[in-house]
């Protein structure tokens, strides 16, 4: 799946969505057509001038089950103290460098290559937004408006990578059988359950796709960043092999989650 994940992930590495930048339109144009070849449906929302929040629903004929998901296609700013072009997807000592790739253009690639792949799948619908996510006007003001399925599971963007290989899976009001879903999704590795969230719910703002998931709708973490991914800091990185192994575990826990394993 790499050979899907890493180009994908080079394009949206090489569209500068940084505070301010002109190029967000592009951006949101590039991941809605990537969206409508994986058969989405897709609705850019937008409030004023702020970047547009993408709205991509799939349903999966005959299915009883259905996950709304979130991720985000803004960077932090480029700073002088990058040693690779932060516009340019880098690879050196076994792992990927460039602008967002930690937070959050990694893991959207990583997603977008599984959804093209996978056979099996639930319904999804996928919020997609291009504002920092404790700030988002847009998607706060969506929320607060719209009625969106009800959801077997919240998906957020991100969980983390332990410096012995363990992954950390973040969730709350998960069932045994979800746990265990994600557990078989993990391949020659450790994974660990942590019953909480992320912790954006303590930045001043919160986060809205947080702050909307319904009490008892179980909420679920999962990503491909580690110790030395240097999240919003210069030469922020990703192991190379992790971008593959999200995409697999993404599709892999897709599957479950329709076939009622979880």
């Amino acid at each position: 799946m790499d050979d899907v994940a890493r180009p994908l992930l080079a394009e949206l590495i090489e569209i500068d969505t940084s505070p301010g930048a002109a190029t967000f339109p592009e951006a949101a144009n590039g991941l809605s057509r990537l969206l409508r070849a994986a058969h989405f449906r897709v609705e850019a929302v937008r409030t004023g001038s702020n970047p547009a929040l993408l709205v991509a629903a799939r349903s999966a004929p005959g299915s009883k089950r259905h996950i709304v998901m979130y991720n985000h296609y803004d960077t932090e700013a480029a700073t002088a103290e990058w040693t690779v072009d932060p516009w340019r997807l880098t690879e050196r000592g076994g792992r990927l460098f460039g602008l967002g790739v930690t937070d959050n253009k990694g893991a959207l690639a990583a997603r977008l290559a599984a959804v093209v792949d996978c056979a099996i799948a639930p319904s999804i619908t996928w919020l997609i937004q291009g504002e920092e996510e404790t700030g988002s006007a847009t998607l706060r003001r969506y929320l607060r408006e719209t009625q969106l399925p009800a959801a077997d599971v919240w998906l957020d963007e991100n969980g983390w990578d332990a410096a012995d290989g363990t992954q950390l899976i973040l969730g709350m009001a998960l069932s045994d059988h979800l746990q265990q879903a994600c557990a078989r999704s993990v391949v020659d590795r450790c994974v660990r359950t942590e019953t909480r969230t992320l912790n954006k719910h303590l930045v001043p703002g919160g986060c809205p796709f947080q702050a909307a998931r319904p009490f008892d709708t179980p909420y679920l973490a999962i990503g491909l960043n580690d110790a030395q991914s240097r999240i919003h800091r210069p030469d922020e990185s990703i192991s190379a092999g992790h971008l593959t192994r999200h995409a697999v575990q993404f599709r892999e826990l897709l599957a479950a989650l329709e076939q009622g394993e979880a």
